[in-house]
């Protein structure tokens, strides 16, 4: 006699698990020996936040919208990692009560036992992201199968507002229970989440603690480097423990072991096979404090394997955050770059830099010290002061200088852990100060290391959206 079993899935939009419940005394079982079971799955948002390693992060209607008419798609492996059940196309939802956000599906059949459930919302029959197992698919195959993503600007295409791809984020064993009947049927609870990062640069403190820098910091702007197309359909990582905080879980992505640069010395470039090197901008708004939290990012997953030579990661294929800023000079910090005097208007709001050699005194008597970076008017039109190193100068075009750090999270040793995006986790910086100027260009070469140290200080949270914050000196 075939019973009837309904599942309960919780939509977790901001959280995950940090512990995976597994195989707890008297709750797993066999199941019926083989004989099928008709299920009806509930999906709902349930709750708007989700449970992080520093707190709850609030989702946004957008973020928690379920799309009823592109259906659910649900896939069942085995223990044994052999598929049990695969949707056809979609399975149909149904809105159980007026604007109450909990769907219903029609009803299908899987055989009672411990499963591994794998459901997708918000991803049409026609045209959507997850492509179906077929009857000889494993369940480690289905889940390194690639979900490739469009991303425009920053427009991800898996994050549209009130249609984001939601899904199964890890593997987990849950029972199926046999002897459910269609006047009581059995409940199992499922969490899904977004396939999606987020990303939010929320303030930028624009004071220095540098004592050199007599000049100001505004104007911010800030944008995501090193984007991967595809990521993998659920959560790929070791051990029992689901990724969540900072529990020393090891993922690998999709994009794990792709390359920083493609070709050879000395004809490199950015992969931008694997990867979009850059977003577009998003404004910093105001003064001092900068917060613009509405402004984010939404990514995806990236982890990347240490080079098998150095031991490094690289900004090529390791997300990261570059931040624009204007430096305005005060003119005492300026220096003629023919005789060194100080005090000069620069005259607009281009800028250059020089390195000094020697012990150079300005005219008026103060000593400027050797190896020192100085500020200086324009330098083309003059002969240089031989104090100053030809092939140190260095053009600020309209004052604009470019920060960069990994996205991390603090609470991670390893450096493959820290320097990592997962699906789901949101990542939030405080930029706290400002600590030098940054570089003089917006192009990042793929090839840099990723480094210990920043010209910022960075404060970070991560939370269970899952959300990271920092702050950061640069």
């Amino acid at each position: 006699m075939k019973n009837k079993l309904k599942i309960l899935l919780v939509l977790a939009f901001f959280g995950l698990i940090t512990v995976s419940c597994s195989r707890e005394s008297g709750d797993l079982n066999s199941g019926n020996n083989g004989e099928k079971e008709s299920i009806q799955l509930a999906i709902s948002s349930l709750s708007p936040k989700t449970r992080g390693s520093v707190g709850e992060e609030t989702a946004t209607a957008a973020e928690v919208a379920i799309n009823s008419a592109a259906g659910l798609k649900v896939y069942v492996f085995n223990e044994d990692g052999s598929l049990d059940y695969a949707s056809p196309t979609v399975l149909a939802l149904t809105e159980t009560g007026s604007g109450t956000n909990v769907f219903t599906s029609e009803a299908f059949e899987v055989t009672a036992g411990n499963k591994y459930f794998f459901v997708f919302a918000n991803d049409p029959a026609s045209g959507g992201k997850i492509s179906a197992p077929t009857a000889t698919t494993t369940m480690s195959q289905f889940i390194t199968q690639a979900v490739t993503t469009a991303n425009a600007g920053g427009a991800l295409d898996i994050a549209v507002s009130n249609n984001f791809l939601l899904g199964t984020l890890w593997k987990e064993v849950k029972l199926a229970p046999a002897g459910g009947t269609a006047s009581a049927p059995k409940t199992v609870n499922l969490t899904v989440g977004r396939l999606s990062a987020k990303v939010n640069l929320k303030a930028i403190n624009y004071s220095t603690n540098n004592a050199e820098l007599g000049g100001t910091f505004s104007d911010g702007k800030y944008r995501i480097g090193t984007l991967p197309y595809k990521i993998n359909t659920a959560g790929l990582h070791e051990g029992a423990l689901i990724p969540a905080g900072n529990n020393g879980v090891m993922v690998t992505s999709y994009v794990h072991n792709a390359p920083a640069s493609i070709g050879t010395p000395p004809t490199v470039s950015f992969n931008t096979i694997d990867f979009i090197q850059y977003s577009a901008f998003q404004n910093v708004l105001g003064d001092g404090i900068s917060t613009f939290s509405s402004n984010s990012f939404y990514t995806t997953e990236n982890t990347s394997a240490r080079d098998a030579v150095t031991g490094q990661l690289f900004f090529g294929n390791t997300s990261y955050i570059q931040i624009e800023t204007i430096y305005t000079p005060s003119q005492v910090e300026v220096f003629d770059p023919a005789t060194l005097i100080s005090n000069q208007p620069l005259g607009g709001t281009t800028f250059w830099t020089a390195v000094t050699v020697g012990n150079p005194t300005t005219p008026e008597g103060i000593a400027i010290g050797a190896g020192k970076r100085i500020i200086t008017t324009n330098p083309s039109s003059v002969s240089l002061h031989p104090d100053l190193v030809p092939g140190s100068l260095r053009e600020y075009s309209e004052g604009k200088n470019y920060h960069k750090f990994a996205i991390f999270d603090p609470n991670e040793e390893d450096d493959i852990m820290k320097f990592r995006v997962l699906r789901n986790h949101y990542y939030e910086f405080n930029v706290t100060n400002l600590t030098d100027l940054g570089s003089h260009i917006s192009e990042v070469d793929p090839t840099e290391p990723i480094p210990t140290t920043t010209t910022i200080d960075i404060q970070v949270t991560v939370k269970n959206w899952d959300k990271v914050s920092s702050d950061i000196e640069v």
